[in-house]
């Protein structure tokens, strides 16, 4: 340690004939009577600093009451190589930022759930500002791959997922729902959860992000499989209004924001003559669907009235916003870094149905 005139302990310690290092406790103490001496002359400076600082941290903390500023959800300027970032590929795409005001928010449950080629597009092709609340870490997955489970699967998995981030461009939050394993159905996950404990960290990432547009991969009902597919499902719906209400957690002291729509995938399990099949339980369901904005069910089966092309060849990425997600993944797998494995769709478009009361986007218009 170096102090103001100089000096650090070491050298107090030769001067005084003692052998060096002669305790931790000892060399703290030498310090801080160093300090304590050197310092002397300068107690009215030291005041008057600290006073600053505490004005400051004060005023942050009137001003800044829900640590906004603290919020981490960006990958570090300085650790980003990707190419699509750098040169006249990063012009190319700030120039399209600078064009739009859209913004995207999806809401999922797990890590590889999201829909990257639908992210990648809006992001990377459409300048859209994108952002993902993925409500676990994914710790209670399978891995055929290694012996890696519960708290280091979720590491495996949370790094994974920040690195398809980067090359989909897309901003990341995460819950602090704990994956306990396979759910059968929606009512399970939510006795471990709790309803408000999820509504909570969806209006808290609303309020923080403000998109423009929610979406999810699932509609929270039973062709969504697993039970917590089904939540993450219902409460991009539900958060469309919650987030808007002033009286809904008042206490988070965050602005309400109203997004604009709200999407929900088409379902992938398909309505037969036997209903709707549940591959969580192996049984068939009647064919009715929940609308959790209008509160409202229906017979019948959500229609597209939105296709994504994400499969389409992108020029700045030089590949399909479909392909893009799976390159971190594909790399890591053949080095041996990460051992779990992502889905990615290979289709040429996604389709989303519009979960509003007052109708939606006609065919062929963008989420966005």
């Amino acid at each position: 340690m170096v102090t103001a005139q100089g000096h650090t302990a070491i050298d107090y310690v030769a001067a005084r004939g003692l052998d060096a290092p002669f305790g931790a406790a000892n060399v703290r103490d030498l310090n801080e009577m160093m300090i304590r001496r050197d310092l002397s002359g300068l107690r009215p400076l030291v005041v008057i600093v600290l006073a600053l600082a505490g004005v400051t941290a004060w005023g942050q903390a009137q001003h800044d009451p829900a640590n906004l500023a603290g919020e981490q959800i960006k990958a570090s300027v300085v650790a980003d190589t990707l190419p699509v970032n750098r040169g006249t590929a990063a012009l190319e795409e700030n120039l399209k930022r600078l064009s739009t005001r859209a913004s995207l928010l999806m809401i999922v449950a797990h890590p590889d759930d999201e829909d990257g080629g639908m992210l990648t597009y809006e992001s990377r092709g459409q300048g859209a500002r994108v952002g993902m609340l993925t409500l676990t870490r994914g710790e209670g997955g399978q891995n055929a791959m290694s012996g890696d489970f519960d708290g280091a699967l979720a590491l495996i998995r949370t790094q994974e997922l920040l690195a398809a981030d980067r090359y989909m461009g897309v901003d990341q939050m995460f819950g602090t729902e704990v994956d306990f394993g396979f759910s059968k159905t929606k009512e399970e996950a939510f006795a471990k959860w709790t309803h408000e404990r999820v509504l909570y960290d969806a209006v808290r990432a609303v309020r923080l992000y403000r998109p423009l547009v929610v979406t999810s991969v699932f509609v929270g009902g039973v062709t969504d499989g697993h039970g917590q597919h089904q939540v993450s499902g219902e409460i991009a719906q539900e958060v469309f209004t919650a987030a808007a209400d002033p009286k809904v957690f008042p206490e988070m002291r965050l602005e309400p924001w109203a997004p604009a729509k709200v999407y929900a995938r088409v379902p992938f399990s398909r309505v037969t003559d036997k209903g709707m099949y549940d591959y969580a339980t192996g049984k068939y369901a009647p064919a009715r669907f929940y609308n959790y904005v209008t509160k409202t069910w229906s017979n019948e089966e959500p229609r597209a009235n939105v296709e994504v092309p994400e499969g389409d060849h992108s020029d700045l990425l030089g590949m399909s916003c479909a392909v893009c997600p799976s390159w971190p993944v594909a790399a890591a797998l053949a080095d041996g870094a990460w051992r779990a494995h992502r889905s990615v769709g290979t289709n040429g478009c996604g389709v989303y149905a519009v979960w509003l009361a007052s109708g939606g986007s006609g065919v062929g218009e963008g989420i966005l």
